[in-house]
């Protein structure tokens, strides 16, 4: 079985009404001018020389409804990607690029079907290139995607913009999971909506507490406000804010903060997936958090 890298989407700082907060410096992005363009690609090979990777980068323009000919569509994507990080890299000959257009995002990447074929053909996680208009601006780069058995999809932006990411990276998985490709963004009104749902869904991981006698372990998932707390050998569900499950977490005493934060808040009915043995709210559909194949050795398409 191939190892799984897990990316824990719930650990994305957000504010109150789930705009981003800051936190630490996304990758910078880069927008290029004819004057500028063989100074960034010279600095690219010299730090693929001195280094032996390159990570990718995102440009700051992106045009997916206008015209470009696949030659330098594909041509600009070659100028983000990562090499050397061990993660085959989608390329040219890999298919037609299509154009998925919605009320909040606009797309153009290979289509469905094409992406579809090159997960069977490679049968790991792949970087896809994409090019994307969202609310929060253009970008150009790439999403890591991987193919899971039951049908789910796990798509990251790498090297984009943690906004401009987050939706550029959910509208794809939209795209890729609808039985309508062309439709799919044109039934999402709210973008980073659905994908608060996906990742409330996921449910939360419980991490050991040492400093509680009865009180073994607790998780959070800020997407939904889910607190599971373990204690006495069975597991409890509570909606409460992101600072007070920090004030439970930190405290020295765990069991007092327990009580003084925790105990009589709203409670919901706790269950445990046997696949990804993560809890989640019985009384919503789960769906196992998102997770990538740990890199292999590196081969561009």
């Amino acid at each position: 079985m191939r190892g799984m890298n897990t990316f824990d989407e719930s650990d994305i700082r957000r504010d109150v009404v789930g705009r981003f907060a800051p936190k630490s410096a996304s990758a910078p992005e880069v927008s290029l001018g004819s004057k500028s363009t063989d100074a960034f690609m010279s600095a690219r090979r010299a730090a693929l020389e001195a280094h032996g990777y390159l990570p990718a980068r995102s440009l700051a323009k992106a045009d997916p409804s206008g015209d470009i000919s696949p030659e330098r569509w594909w041509a600009a994507a070659g100028l983000t990607a990562s090499n050397g990080d061990g993660y085959t890299v989608m390329g040219r000959g890999e298919g037609k690029l299509r154009r998925y257009e919605g009320s909040e995002v606009t797309l153009r990447m290979p289509s469905v079907a094409s992406i579809e074929a090159f997960a069977r053909q490679t049968g790991t996680t792949f970087d896809m290139p994409v090019e994307a208009a969202t609310p929060r601006g253009p970008v150009t780069g790439h999403v890591r995607v991987t193919r899971h058995e039951d049908g789910r999809w796990s798509v990251s932006a790498v090297g984009m913009p943690q906004a401009e990411g987050a939706y550029a990276a959910e509208a794809v998985n939209a795209v890729l999971e609808t039985r309508r490709p062309s439709l799919a963004l044109h039934d999402i009104k709210d973008v980073l909506q659905r994908r608060r749902e996906r990742i409330a869904a996921a449910g939360v991981r419980l991490r050991r507490v040492d400093a509680s006698s009865w009180i073994t372990g607790i998780g959070y998932n800020e997407a939904d406000e889910q607190l599971v707390v373990e204690m006495n050998g069975r597991t409890y569900g509570y909606h409460v804010s992101r600072e007070a499950y920090q004030e439970t977490l930190e405290a020295p005493s765990v069991g007092r903060a327990y009580n003084a934060f925790v105990k009589g808040q709203p409670r919901y009915e706790v269950a445990q997936c046997e696949r990804c043995t993560r809890y989640y709210n019985a009384s919503n559909t789960h769906r196992c958090a998102s997770q990538h194949d740990t890199a292999r050795p590196l081969t561009h398409a």
